[in-house]
């Protein structure tokens, strides 16, 4: 795959990862009116449990396309010491690792928030 490819790829999960913080923020703020939630109702109508799953299904679809772009990127050819492409490749692996630090985080702060 090319670089603008991969880049492309790397720029559409960054935007995914803010979504996702978007709704990890909703579930951690969700509050509900003393009465407006059934006690012993079923879990499937409790708009926390349907946040909190949302956000579980998208973290282990970021996980998952997170390793199969950082593969695709080690399989790409260095190049030359100081090329363009060696710069490139670099370029994106510090996008991955930082990505891949964010998801960490947000996967703590998910937990927290389910846990509210």
């Amino acid at each position: 795959m090319s670089f603008e490819g991969l880049q492309e790829r790397l720029t559409a999960l960054q935007e995914t990862t803010s979504q996702l913080q978007e709704l990890i923020d909703r579930l951690h703020n969700l509050t509900f009116q003393p009465g407006s939630v059934p006690l012993g109702g079923p879990d499937d109508d409790n708009v926390g449990t349907e946040l909190s799953a949302e956000i579980s299904q998208i973290l282990r679809e970021e996980e998952d396309e997170l390793e199969l772009l950082q593969e695709e990127v080690e399989d790409i050819r260095s190049g030359r010491p100081g090329s363009e492409t060696e710069h490139t490749k670099t370029r994106l692996k510090d996008g991955l690792e930082r990505l891949q630090q964010e998801l960490k985080s947000l996967q703590g702060f998910a937990q927290l928030a389910a846990q509210l």
